[in-house]
């Protein structure tokens, strides 16, 4: 219904549009006719009165110099000029009368067309040689005196005509000014039907599409109380009713899912407040926005309450820094904090939070307590340090006299003591390794490993390889490819400390590559920020179920009984991880063996 009302607003709007446009262009065109009417009469008049004075001057200067010679007047007689200027000096008299018939503004008129008529009937007399020669200069001068008068009055003519034409154009202008007053009303006339339109439509339509606008705008500040009345059938009315339903429908789920969120927020409060976990949700400048009881003790036990611990704060600028979460697994990540004089070791976790509602950009933080295990941990690496260093003294004797005795330089030895010996030499250097990748892992975890970190040339680390390593690699017919890539930028290193990760990695792609085979060493750029260092061989791969704990100290995989403790590449990620580089491997059936490291670019 809406629509055909809509309808007929539009016909009528378009109707007075259109009434409006056909009176302006009526009235328009009616004035312009009549001023382009007045300037033609101007000129049709101007230029007659000027073929008037000039027929007639020329009529003059033909016959006055005719008169006084004879023979100049044969010559005209029988000449067709004369004939042809006075007719067409009576066609323009002729056609002014026409144009100034009944019009007694005008006397100048029929003076003029009398000169012209006594004008003519002297030129007649003179061409038809009834004047008698005495008297032809007589009527020479004339014909000079009467042309110079219907010039004159010919002027005064165009004065009368001038006059005239303003006055016709001031009538003109004074019905200009009424047509203008005419279009004015027409406007308002129009205007005011146009306005009346409005006003329907703003009834019908505007006004109930303005109220379902406002309500809708406070169904979005959450105020689903309103309701539009219903004051028609139509369209709107139809959409109020709509509106309506709706508004029920969302008060009800508004009601539903207040209560669902008070019940959301008192398990969320419970889930907390169970956690043994210090947790404390920060914004993005290390405010407060949420604490748990077991932080809040925490934190008041730390003399912070309110605000991060010192050490906490700065790490966590970093983290938000490189925008990246931070998920440490090793109790030596732990902070130290002191608490009633005791000192507490807390592994703190930083994650960044996804939005929520008003909360963007916040952070969470847990702080695990891993006291008893760091306390175990160390007390673990301090045992293995101390068995290690007492160990490693005599082992070095034995290793001395062993290293005699393979000499002969205490007396000679038969090929059975020989083989023996060499044997236990061998037994004596592995485990002297042993004890000194042990040693190794303590001082990292300590912090003892002090790391010289310089500017290293990729290709420079790759080039020296033990002479051990290549000893081992021809007994085993294993050919080791370097790849050094001597476009690579410099890397951030401890040439030393990667030189073993490196020896690692090659003793045990060697000690799995079956004989005859390559193992491939090379260095590539990774990303924007890193050099990857790869050691690939053909051996039998990793076990899946052993991939996990490859890193884990002291583990070994399956089948695994050819020496060493599972201890070098525990050693290996330690290292890499005082470089803040990266450690990993691939290993896929029936493809090479990866291992790989990532050193930050200098």
């Amino acid at each position: 219904m809406i629509r055909n009302r809509l309808l007929i607003t539009l016909l009528m709007v378009i109707a007075v549009i259109i009434c409006l446009g056909v009176s302006a262009l009526w009235l328009v065109h009616s004035h312009t006719s009549r001023f382009d009417r007045l300037l033609d009469e101007k000129d049709e008049t101007v230029l007659a009165v000027n073929s008037v004075i000039f027929h007639s001057s020329v009529l003059s200067d033909y016959l006055v110099p005719a008169l006084l010679d004879s023979d100049k007047l044969a010559a005209l007689e029988a000449s067709p000029v004369i004939n042809q200027h006075a007719a067409a000096l009576g066609a323009q008299v002729e056609m002014l009368e026409d144009r100034f018939m009944g019009d007694g503004e005008t006397p100048v008129l029929p003076q003029l067309g009398a000169l012209v008529e006594a004008h003519l009937a002297d030129i007649e007399a003179a061409i038809s040689g009834a004047v008698p020669v005495p008297e032809r200069a007589l009527l020479g001068d004339r014909i000079a005196s009467r042309t110079r008068a219907i010039a004159r009055t010919a002027r005064e003519l165009v004065t009368t005509n001038a006059a005239r034409t303003t006055a016709q154009r001031d009538v003109l202008a004074k019905q200009s000014r009424h047509t203008l007053i005419y279009l004015g009303l027409l406007v308002l006339t129009a205007a005011g039907v146009l306005f009346a339109i409005y006003r329907q439509f703003h009834s019908l339509a505007l006004a109930p599409l303005a109220d379902l606008t406002d309500s809708v705008r406070e169904v979005g500040r959450r105020n689903f109380e309103l309701s539009l009345p219903v004051r028609s059938e139509d369209e709107i009315g139809q959409l109020s009713e709509a509106y309506n339903e709706m508004a029920a429908e969302l008060r009800h789920l508004h009601r539903e899912t207040d209560e669902h969120i008070v019940a959301l927020n008192a398990l969320n409060r419970a889930l907390l407040t169970a956690f043994p976990f210090a947790i404390i949700v920060v914004d993005r400048e290390g405010s407060f926005v949420q604490v748990n009881p077991e932080a809040e003790q925490l934190l008041a036990g730390l003399g912070t309450p309110g605000r991060l611990p010192a050490k906490l704060h700065k790490l966590f600028e970093e983290v938000v820094a490189t925008g990246d979460d931070y998920l440490p697994g090793a109790p030596d990540q732990a902070l130290l904090f002191r608490l009633d004089e005791r000192e507490f070791y807390y592994l703190p976790r930083i994650i960044a939070l996804p939005p929520v509602e008003d909360l963007s950009d916040c952070w969470g933080i847990v702080l695990s307590d891993v006291s008893r295990f760091r306390w175990l941990d160390d007390l673990k690496m301090s045992a293995l340090a101390t068995v290690s260093h007492e160990l490693r003294t005599p082992l070095t004797s034995i290793r001395m006299v062993l290293h005699l005795l393979l000499e002969q330089k205490i007396g000679p030895l038969n090929e059975t003591q020989n083989e023996m010996i060499a044997s236990g030499s061998k037994d004596c250097e592995r485990l002297i390794d042993t004890l000194n990748d042990l040693l190794d892992v303590s001082r990292l975890n300590s912090g003892a490993g002090h790391l010289n970190i310089e500017a290293v040339a990729p290709g420079d680390l790759l080039a020296e390889q033990p002479a051990s390593l290549k000893e081992k690699a021809r007994a085993k017919q294993v050919e080791i490819e370097v790849d050094t890539n001597g476009s690579l930028p410099l890397v951030l290193a401890d040439g030393p400390r990667i030189r073993q990760v490196l020896t690692n990695f090659l003793s045990n792609a060697i000690r799995f590559s079956p004989p005859e085979s390559v193992v491939a060493v090379k260095a590539r750029k990774a990303g924007a920020e890193f050099v990857r260092f790869m050691v690939s061989d053909r051996g039998p791969g990793i076990p899946p179920e052993a991939q996990d704990r490859i890193f884990d100290r002291f583990f070994r995989g399956p089948g695994q009984n050819d020496g060493g403790m599972g201890i070098g590449l525990s050693v290996s990620r330690e290292i890499l991880t005082a470089h803040r580089g990266r450690i990993g491997f691939t290993s896929d059936a029936g493809m090479p063996t990866t291992f790989y490291f990532d050193l930050p670019l200098a």
